[in-house]
């Protein structure tokens, strides 16, 4: 009886640490996929920050917060947050979401009037 109740206790930790353990190797690679679109964006000559990243293992979830880019002379676009439900990844670059919800977007241009292409000479 002293066997199988420690056989038990070994099993619910070790289920736990699995859990505990699976969960924090989700949030990394959350952050880590994340890291790589901003880095993709600052390679290319932007600049792109964000803040606190979060990723629920149960309901696949990735929240992002305070989001500012600025890719070159284009736009400058500041979010407040990201959220995205159901997660999945697609391939490298690429994922879905049953649902995403963006809160505080704004649109910040640097030009207002004809760009320098479309002037008449």
């Amino acid at each position: 009886m002293k066997r199988i109740l420690i056989g038990l206790i070994v099993a619910a930790v070790l289920g736990a640490g699995g859990w505990f353990g699976f969960n924090l190797y989700a949030k990394h690679r959350a952050t880590a996929e994340v890291e790589a679109a901003f880095e993709r964006i600052r390679s290319s000559g932007g600049k792109a920050s964000h803040g606190k990243i979060d990723f629920d293992l149960p309901t696949r979830t990735v929240t992002i917060e305070d989001i500012a880019i600025a890719p070159g002379e284009q736009a400058q676009i500041k979010i407040a947050g990201i959220k995205g439900t159901d997660v999945r990844l697609i391939d490298d670059i690429r994922f879905s979401a049953d649902s995403i919800d963006v809160t505080g977007f704004e649109v910040a241009l640097n030009q207002v009037g004809p760009t320098k292409r479309n002037r008449a000479r």
